[in-house]
């Protein structure tokens, strides 16, 4: 049985990559699929995308309901490709792009959900240090959140 495909927005890619963690999505999901606008913004702070990236557009022209949204380019055709593929998941970290993928009906994670499921799979033996360097970083997470990831992880 072939494993649903996963649509990762650039803020995953980058913010595994501060923390040296990008192994964790292959790891979890094989190939990981990107459109064209993530690809320009990620490759804009690296050389190039990891090799188990596939990049593919939309097909389709862009939903209007995503469109209406005025989101950012990445986020936009994450979320037009989602709407594409069958039963895909969607990386996604940004507040207005989560809420319209599931008023879509999308199924999504973010980057810290990513990394409690490397944990729970083994891929990780702490999560703490890694959340904590990504804070460090910039990346931005609620108190209450990063309670309930910990806790998620086993490490509360």
């Amino acid at each position: 049985m072939a494993r649903p495909p996963v649509i990762a927005d650039a803020s995953a890619l980058i913010c595994l990559g501060w923390v040296d963690q990008l192994q964790v999505l292959p790891a979890l999901f094989g190939r990981i699929v990107v459109p064209p606008a993530v690809t320009a913004e990620v490759t804009h702070r690296r050389s190039a995308l990891p090799t188990w990236v596939d990049v593919r557009p939309p097909r389709r022209p862009l939903d209007d309901r995503v469109v209406a949204a005025h989101l950012g380019a990445g986020e936009t055709e994450v979320l037009c490709l989602g709407l594409e593929l069958e039963d895909a998941w969607l990386i996604l970290d940004d507040g207005e792009a989560r809420a319209l993928a599931r008023k879509l009906g999308l199924q999504i994670l973010g980057t810290a959900a990513v990394l409690v499921e490397a944990k729970r799979a083994g891929h990780l033996a702490q999560l703490r240090p890694i959340l904590d360097a990504l804070l460090a970083k910039g990346f931005r997470l609620d108190r209450k959140v990063y309670d309930r990831i910990l806790k998620a992880a086993g490490e509360a």
